[in-house]
């Protein structure tokens, strides 16, 4: 049986600031809506409505193309030296096509009316193209490209998958439907969800959990979650004006509105907001808060009207557990070598454990003031406990 489930929550929020930074992603990529990551082992492509931008991950390059005025709404990986983009101007030849990336030819794969994305399937790296008048397509490999019945009458909005789970957010004369599979889209099931109009932004999490934002400025807007890939949802807040979600590969909630990017951890009754968007251009219009799936540095990277952008240290400072004393900081962080732990009481023990608990560092000490060699630690999020005689507290560590 279908059901909404809600979680009353108190509307009062801690709303906190947290310590990062922001970088440009390459310098011209303004008004990029989309990252499709590694299309080749040193590129990403950013999608914009007429355009896109090849960009250079090794050497900070980017490169700006259009052709045709086409909007590009996906890329991914194809042949040695090319790569495949869904290009759209709602003329003729809409469809797939390969870049090269030497010569820059674009040559027509697959003709199909009004893309609205490409989707990779990470288990096993087939694609996805729907069009949003109706009409679905599936490749293995890029070349070979079948219809999908299914959906033929339903216009399809976005696509996710965790797996052999499919997600699609889709419409029948823009009634919002779910369409998902449990097979990896040898089987399709249909699912409306009561009270919604639809989702603009859709993501699972590294445990296959479903996230959902819904817009507008109404009683049920606010984000969900989902643990059956749709038949429930669970109103995790109250929020008006949402855009965008995203869950990074430690299961923590970003949430976008206009000109805003909030941390969202839950903490009873009130849960807490940290705002992260200080760093980027003032104004700047928030289009699509994503991670890369393949990175082991944590990595968050927002697409803006003003160009595209990067935190590598969103991490640090957010649920830092502290008992009001001691206070504690760890310079520099993010780190590959060492880093200094400054505290104002003698500290007696630091302890570093993954976000698994496991233990990987101790060194006993008796200053306020340790160096600390990381080089041996692999890239990633660390807890870092230090312990002294007035209390303990406990930070992040990046790890780049």
């Amino acid at each position: 049986m279908k059901k909404i489930v809600f979680l009353m929550v108190s509307f009062t929020l801690s709303s906190l600031v947290s310590a990062h930074s922001w970088e440009m992603v390459g310098s011209t990529a303004s008004g990029a809506n989309l990252i499709c990551f590694r299309v080749t082992s040193q590129h990403h492509v950013f999608c914009r409505g007429n355009c896109f931008y090849l960009f250079n991950y090794l050497n900070n390059t980017c490169e700006y193309f259009c052709w045709n005025n086409k909007a590009v709404v996906g890329a991914a990986p194809f042949q040695q030296g090319k790569i495949q983009l869904a290009m759209r101007n709602g003329a003729m030849e809409d469809g797939i096509y390969s870049f090269d990336l030497e010569t820059h030819e674009y040559v027509l794969l697959k003709e199909f009316d009004y893309p609205e994305f490409l989707h990779i399937q990470q288990s096993d790296s087939s694609l996805w193209v729907a069009s949003v008048f109706g009409g679905m397509i599936h490749s293995p490999d890029g070349e070979n490209w079948e219809d999908i019945p299914f959906f033929d009458t339903i216009q399809s909005l976005n696509m996710v998958s965790y797996g052999q789970n499919l997600m699609i957010t889709s419409g029948i004369n823009w009634a919002n439907l779910l369409c998902y599979s449990l097979d990896g889209g040898e089987t399709w099931f249909l699912n409306q969800p009561p009270g919604f109009y639809y989702f603009p932004d859709i993501c699972f999490d590294s445990q296959g959990s479903l996230f959902a934002v819904y817009p507008f400025y109404e009683w049920s807007s606010g984000f969900y979650k989902s643990e059956d890939m749709g038949i429930s949802w669970l109103q995790l807040g109250y929020y008006s004006g949402l855009k965008t979600i995203c869950v990074d590969q430690y299961r923590e909630i970003y949430i976008g509105w206009d000109n805003e990017i909030a941390h969202w951890h839950f903490s009873y009754p009130n849960p807490n907001l940290h705002f992260i968007t200080a760093g980027l251009p003032e104004e700047a219009e928030i289009l699509k808060i994503q991670t890369d799936p393949l990175s082991t540095i944590p990595a968050l990277y927002v697409c803006t009207d003003k160009g595209v952008f990067v935190s590598y240290d969103y991490y640090v400072g957010m649920d830092d557990f502290q008992n009001g004393k001691p206070n504690a900081v760890i310079t520099p962080n993010p780190a590959n070598d060492f880093v200094e732990i400054a505290c104002d009481a003698p500290i007696s023990m630091i302890t570093v454990f993954t976000l698994s608990g496991k233990k990987v560092m101790e060194k006993p000490s008796s200053e306020t003031q340790k160096i600390l060699d990381i080089s041996g630690l692999s890239q990633g999020v660390y807890l870092v406990k230090i312990e002294t005689s007035e209390g303990n507290t406990t930070q992040k560590l990046v790890v780049k």
